[in-house]
């Protein structure tokens, strides 16, 4: 498949009061290939838009490295910076991707191809019969 076309917004929420302004945001594909793009620091919410290239697959990213310790004994949020507060991510995506054989069957569509048929065929009979009744008639 390939090429579709993503496009979305999100909003960032945050308790407390805190500021919104620490989650990076990226979107890239899995395997690559089709490249990547980091829209680095978000705040409040954005909207974006990305073409996966020759995949139909595409990953999002949200980080939030500035409220975590490393130490000995690995990374873990810190209490005491105010972002490592929690965040909630309120996401809205849209994908267009090029019309398939598979997609193209829905029950609408397939609905529509059958009065489509139905009504050609009877257009045709009535043709019919009208022409064979004007032989009759001569």
């Amino acid at each position: 498949m390939g090429h579709t076309q993503v496009n979305g917004s999100f909003t960032v929420r945050s308790c407390c009061g805190y500021s919104t302004n620490d989650i990076k945001f990226s979107i890239m594909d899995p395997y690559g290939a089709g490249g990547f793009q980091s829209y680095g620091v978000v705040v409040g919410g954005m909207s974006f838009g990305w073409n996966t290239g020759t995949s139909e697959k595409y990953e999002m990213h949200f980080d939030n490295d500035w409220g975590r310790i490393r130490d000995e004994n690995g990374c873990h949020p810190d209490p005491s910076n105010p972002s490592s507060h929690n965040k909630t991510v309120e996401l809205s995506i849209r994908e267009v991707a090029p019309a398939t054989f598979s997609s193209l069957l829905t029950k609408i569509n397939i609905i529509i191809g059958v009065a489509v048929v139905v009504g050609a065929s009877l257009a045709v009979s009535v043709l019919v019969i009208l022409r064979e009744t004007r032989k009759q008639k001569q």
